[in-house]
């Protein structure tokens, strides 16, 4: 369940009573729903009693938890003799939301501009989230080398209707004076692996007993309904590196669904 609020401003003289109504709608008229999540029902109108400054909020399910698909929550503030209406669709996390940023248009009839505060937040599009995520918590001495590369971190990439990005970001050091180092994010669809992008880094120092590395970042994009399994991968272009583990300087690689 999600939180979401508003502030109504009320008029200060007269104050009529104020009512909000809240109900799912779908395909433009009211429907009932099915939370994928429990199997509960969804069905009629919550009715809210805003409080004397004008604030409510409402405890709702997730859009994307309930059946049938594309679903809104139709909101309705009766002020009065005056119906104020507005749909929303609610996010599966975060929140606290105030009601103007979750706004959505099913009867497309909300001109572009005032949708300019949904359309900003990429968080409620499904985009900047977390999918899959890998970190090492041990120094890995590095083995591989240009013909062969060493498999370091996996993750497994689900199936996505947008694109991914991938990230493999950490640390490395030489086990003694330099070490020509190359990492590389790779994939493997369909059997047949391939590089994506690949970053490589030149005479990493340590200096004396100093543990003192050099940073490696790198990201590349893959399509919309892409799943598979991605190694972040080095290879010893000449001496050895070491990938650092530790917990205060993590190497991870992670899928974000954009």
């Amino acid at each position: 369940m999600t939180i979401v609020f508003e502030n109504l401003d009320l008029p200060s003289s007269g104050t009529p009573q104020a009512t909000v109504q809240i109900q799912l709608w779908g395909a433009g008229r009211p429907t009932i729903g099915r939370r994928i999540s429990t199997g509960s029902l969804i069905a009629g109108v919550t009715t809210i009693i805003p409080d004397a400054i004008g604030f409510w909020q409402a405890d709702l399910a997730p859009n994307i938890d309930i059946l049938p698909e594309n679903t809104t929550w139709r909101i309705e503030r009766l002020i009065g003799c005056e119906s104020f209406v507005s749909f929303i669709s609610v996010p599966a996390t975060g929140g606290a939301y105030e009601v103007l940023v979750l706004e959505d248009d099913p009867m497309n009839a909300i001109a572009p501009s005032e949708l300019s505060v949904h359309a900003a937040n990429h968080e409620l599009h499904g985009g900047g989230l977390e999918v899959c995520y890998a970190e090492l918590i041990t120094n890995v001495t590095i083995t591989g080398t240009a013909g062969t590369p060493q498999k370091f971190l996996t993750i497994v990439a689900p199936d996505s209707d947008r694109p991914l990005e991938l990230s493999l970001i950490g640390q490395v050091v030489a086990s003694s004076g330099t070490a020509n180092v190359q990492f590389t994010i790779s994939a493997d669809f369909f059997g047949s692996p391939f590089f994506r992008r690949h970053k490589a880094l030149y005479g990493i120092p340590v200096v004396g007993t100093e543990i003192s590395g050099r940073s490696y970042d790198m990201t590349t994009r893959i399509a919309p309904h892409s799943p598979g399994t991605f190694w972040a991968t080095a290879a010893n272009l000449s001496g050895t590196g070491i990938i650092q583990g530790a917990q205060f300087v993590p190497s991870f690689l992670q899928a974000v669904r954009l």
